[in-house]
């Protein structure tokens, strides 16, 4: 057989992973003198963030070999994924994506005197979606055998709705606004007195969809979908003083 390596830092794999990341950033900055004292700032960004990882390989060398049977002809397997093989093999599949918004809007003083504000008001919506895929050529091989009502998904890129793997979803969604106000003081040259008052709303949302591995049907079934929010309401407010 094949001697494992006592490091853990080495591993085994058929074919090398790869991994690919693309962050796209926009962000836009408009500011105007409403008065020689007023100043009204408006922030605006886009985030698009994509990770993609393929491992083939459990990580160890495998020793044993197919037997022959129905869908092993002559102990090999003819894998939709992971190709011809005559032992176990998986595939790792991780897919992330995240879109993001946010929109800020402020009016800020610049007086010549002691006391000056800051007030605002933002807001912020991300969508995210996880994906995690584990393809083994011996669950592939099970399901095509003995799952015939379940949806055999032949693509060499699963598409995820496939009952002949695993795949976890995690859709996301964050909606989170705020208004805020801040009040500087200078009370000596020396001492600086900042006080803060902020109301935050935030909601989140997250879809639970099911395991659908070695289930009948394809994708998944809405009646077992289950949709969770939450909610958080909070003012919250801070007093600082600065010596200088």
């Amino acid at each position: 057989g094949v001697m494992q390596t006592d490091d853990l830092r080495e591993i085994a794999l058929t074919v090398t992973p790869t991994y690919e990341s693309t962050n796209d950033l926009y962000t836009l900055n408009i500011e105007v003198d409403v008065t020689d004292g007023l100043m009204v700032t408006a922030l605006s960004s886009i985030l698009e963030d994509d990770i993609n990882t393929n491992v083939v390989g459990a990580g160890y060398s495998a020793t044993a070999t197919f037997n022959p049977g129905p869908v092993t002809p002559g102990g090999f397997y003819n894998d939709p994924q992971l190709g011809r093989s005559n032992s176990p093999n998986v595939r790792n599949i991780t897919d992330q994506h995240a879109e993001q918004w946010s929109q800020e809007l402020r009016l800020q003083s610049k007086f010549d005197g002691a006391v000056n504000f800051n007030v605002g008001a933002l807001y912020m919506n991300l969508e995210r979606l996880n994906d995690l895929l584990i393809v083994p050529n011996t669950q592939n091989a099970y399901a095509q055998l003995a799952c015939p009502t379940c949806y055999f998904d032949a693509s060499a890129t699963p598409d995820g709705t496939g009952h002949n793997y695993y795949i976890s979803r995690n859709p996301y969604e964050l909606n989170a606004s705020a208004i805020f106000g801040e009040l500087y003081w200078n009370v000596v040259d020396s001492l600086t007195v900042t006080t803060r008052v902020r109301y935050t709303d935030d909601k989140k949302e997250f879809q639970y969809l099911p395991v659908t591995m070695l289930t009948p049907g394809r994708g998944w079934d809405e009646n077992r979908i289950t949709n969770q929010e939450a909610e958080w309401k909070e003012t919250t407010g801070r007093v600082n003083l600065a010596w200088r």
